[in-house]
């Protein structure tokens, strides 16, 4: 019923598929593409049409201008009107999950201009998990215990995230043992001394260790060795300016979920090693990205989507695909 009596109304004025890939086509887009608020509206009736594909190629194929795809519309409508009597999932059954609430862990800009951009972070992803459907608030201050109180997942982005003062080693411990999540991001993974580093490989996994670890800046390569998971589910391998962590203090019992070749030469070829992981104890998760070096790389869809099912994950929300951003982008610039 949504889609019969709003598809009239679009008429011929749909000329482009919505997009939020932070590359400037997002804005323009929305304004000429009154069918995203369509798809929306079903989904919101629906929600266990959201992972339905022929759901999309509705939208794709009446924002194409493609006389084939348009002539595929009315297979594609029927298919999403019987879907919405297709048997809905027992764990999103009855009352909506509960609001995720994320808590960013800033710090103060460092290295050169465009990089380390911390505050940056903070300023930008505040409002983007809210248009996720997240409350969020974050501060370069560590959060009060009452804060963590009220607080689904840490994300900690900032320099040197694992030198916990001794009362900040308390909150968080008590935190995760209360099940809360972490998100931690590239240097947010550092920890200073070995006390600091033998802590935080207990918290999130591993940790980097100094005089061990080692960095490599410039063209990175990510590549997907677990392609099931949902955080990374139908992500492609890619390639970017960004900077990889190697040799780190790592847990044998990480889910290592992506691998960057390293120099350290292994045969004929280099080592990979891991950029992405998850870690659990019990009910506590913990989701960790190494890249995050180069800002502008957080307006890449893989990375936000990466980032923000992670976020998710680690805040056990029962849909993390939610936080995905889904929809159609061009492609970032090529790596040369």
């Amino acid at each position: 019923h949504i889609f019969r009596s709003q598809v009239s109304a679009i008429g011929s004025q749909v000329r482009v598929f919505r997009c939020g890939c932070g590359y400037g086509c997002g804005r323009q887009a929305s304004a000429f593409c009154p069918l995203s608020s369509v798809i929306d509206s079903v989904i919101h009736a629906y929600p266990h049409l959201y992972s339905y594909p022929f759901l999309h190629l509705c939208t794709l194929a009446l924002c194409t201008q493609t006389a084939a795809m348009r002539s595929l519309l009315p297979l594609f409508v029927v298919a999403a009107v019987f879907a919405a009597d297709a048997p809905v999932p027992a764990e999103i059954k009855g009352v909506p999950p509960k609001q995720l609430r994320v808590f960013i862990r800033s710090g103060p800009k460092t290295h050169k201009p465009g990089d380390h951009d911390h505050p940056a972070f903070l300023r930008d992803w505040v409002p983007l998990l809210i248009d996720h459907g997240a409350s969020a608030t974050g501060s370069e201050t560590f959060p009060t215990a009452e804060q963590l109180a009220q607080t689904d997942v840490v994300i900690i982005h900032r320099q040197g995230g694992g030198d916990f003062k001794p009362e900040e080693r308390e909150r968080i411990t008590a935190f995760t043992k209360n099940g809360g999540g972490l998100v931690v991001i590239h240097a947010g993974s550092v920890a200073s001394t070995p006390e600091g580093t033998d802590f935080y490989k207990e918290l999130i996994g591993g940790s980097w260790r100094q005089k061990v670890t080692r960095f490599r800046e410039g063209p990175m390569q990510l590549d997907f060795v677990d392609k099931t998971h949902v955080i990374t589910a139908r992500i492609a391998d890619f390639k970017m300016q960004d900077e990889i962590y190697y040799e780190m203090d790592l847990r044998k019992d990480i889910h290592v979920l992506a691998t960057s070749p390293t120099p350290k030469n292994i045969g004929d070829g280099f080592e990979a090693q891991a950029q992405a992981w998850t870690y659990e104890q019990g009910a506590y998760r913990a989701f960790v990205f190494i890249p995050g070096h180069t800002y502008v790389n957080f307006q890449r869809n893989d990375v936000r989507t990466l980032l923000l099912r992670g976020i998710a994950w680690a805040g056990k929300h029962p849909r993390p695909a939610d936080f995905s951003d889904t929809v159609v982008c061009p492609p970032p610039p090529p790596i040369k």
